[in-house]
């Protein structure tokens, strides 16, 4: 089957669309089309259109084919690669073994940081998540019904005998016994191996291939494509009149410098302990420590995040700021500081050489250090005193940690030219190039 230029992204939602978004527009520059679609309908993003363009990008959910089935949506599409964005999950399974069984090229694109530390992923392995134990059940009729009937699909279709190995049933049990050891960290296996991986940084191929058994030359490194505007903005020539443009383009309070809080979307996401009245909680006390301190807080908060409550609990104080979409390179840069937990834009601050302060008390502490421990440049906060403290320090500890923030591109970022984008076309090419 000749295999066309055209890119199918698979997730499981629309709401990870500025993943694709980018490589769609250098593909479509190259003569490629590009197709994105979900799988919302079965729970995670329902009341979507069929079919709707988002960003530039044709976007369809599976029930726009009639079939609850991907390797259908393979065969009649025929694209010559499928990108997605995990490969850990049962049904990340079926996607690569229906690629596989057509001759279809598959890809792995990192979206996301993730937990590299062997002593953390052996603590991951051997801890009980509570968040992934209730999802189970609450997921189960999902699995029943669209999920497990697609692996099986797929891994016949790939090769017969698959029906009668021990394997995929044995999987299944494992997955749903201990979700936090084969669902965060499956064992290597050539069912989550794509046909190329490509990777934010050096450590993580490294990790691609000593943890989920990659071969070497099946990983590439790539940085990160969420970096790409901030290291063409950090070669930008920005002034005071700049920064008074925005703002008051977002109407930011002037009366106090800023300080920004990068949040991570815990509840969301389903960490451990985390709820949105906890959340609100924490997020209060950061808000009262930083007034005390004379900073004005605005929260940026993750993309996932329910919006709503939080707003509201915020509505009436002046000191607190909450945006969900903005500018958010230019908000880090014209901060005074950073706040961050788990999260891929603490790189932000981190590039631009602003202090990253973390806390990490009460419901905090092991997402904090383990934070920290993975970006040594970021000072670690381990009480409401400290976090004090560090405030008024901030840029006195933040340069005595510069050592630790170098090290921490090379390994975690790699890349700094801002061409994450051009990397990742050119390998989608190299791959589906016959020649």
């Amino acid at each position: 089957m000749k295999k066309n230029k055209k890119i199918l992204f698979i997730d499981s939602w629309t709401k990870g669309i500025h993943n694709f978004s980018p490589i769609a527009t250098k593909l479509r520059d190259l003569g490629w089309e590009s197709l994105l679609v979900h799988r919302g309908s079965w729970g995670h993003d329902q009341g979507r259109p069929l079919e709707e363009n988002i960003d530039g990008v044709l976007v369809r959910d599976i029930k726009y084919y009639n079939t609850r089935f991907f390797y259908k949506v393979f065969k009649r599409e025929n694209p010559g690669l499928v990108l997605i964005l995990t490969t850990n999950y049962l049904f990340d399974r079926a996607v690569i073994l229906a690629a596989r069984s057509l001759g279809i090229k598959s890809c792995f694109l990192m979206h996301g940081i993730r937990t590299i530390a062997k002593k953390k992923v052996n603590r991951y392995k051997s801890t009980p998540n509570s968040a992934l134990i209730r999802k189970r059940w609450l997921y189960a009729g999902k699995y029943i019904k669209y999920t497990i009937p697609n692996y099986f699909t797929s891994g016949i279709l790939n090769n017969w005998r698959f029906l009668f190995r021990v394997e995929p049933y044995s999987i299944i049990i494992k997955l749903f016994l201990k979700p936090h050891r084969y669902v965060l960290f499956p064992s290597p296996s050539n069912e989550i191996h794509c046909d190329l991986a490509l990777v934010w940084g050096n450590i993580y191929k490294h990790f691609f291939i000593e943890e989920y058994g990659y071969p070497e030359n099946r990983v590439k490194v790539v940085g990160q494509p969420p970096l790409d505007s901030v290291f063409k903005l950090m070669n930008n020539s920005l002034g005071k009149e700049d920064k008074l443009l925005f703002l008051k383009t977002y109407s930011i309070s002037t009366d106090r410098p800023y300080c920004v809080y990068l949040e991570d979307g815990s509840v969301e996401q389903g960490a451990n302990e985390w709820t949105t009245e906890t959340r609100i909680e924490h997020l209060e006390e950061i808000a009262k420590l930083c007034e005390n301190a004379g900073k004005n807080l605005v929260i940026k908060l993750h993309p996932s995040t329910d919006e709503t409550p939080i707003k509201l609990y915020f509505e009436n104080n002046k000191r607190v700021q909450i945006f969900k979409n903005m500018d958010l390179n230019k908000l880090v840069f014209w901060s005074e500081y950073a706040i961050g937990q788990v999260s891929t834009t603490n790189d932000i601050a981190i590039i631009m050489q602003k202090p990253l302060l973390i806390p990490a008390w009460d419901i905090s502490k092991l997402k904090g250090e383990g934070t920290v421990e993975r970006q040594p440049s970021a000072i670690l906060c381990k009480n409401p005193d400290d976090f004090v403290k560090s405030i008024h320090n901030c840029n006195e500890i933040a340069e005595r940690k510069s050592i630790f923030r170098d090290k921490y591109i090379h390994d975690f970022i790699t890349y700094t030219d801002g061409r994450s984008i051009d990397r990742i076309v050119d390998n989608i090419i190299e791959l589906t190039n016959p020649n």
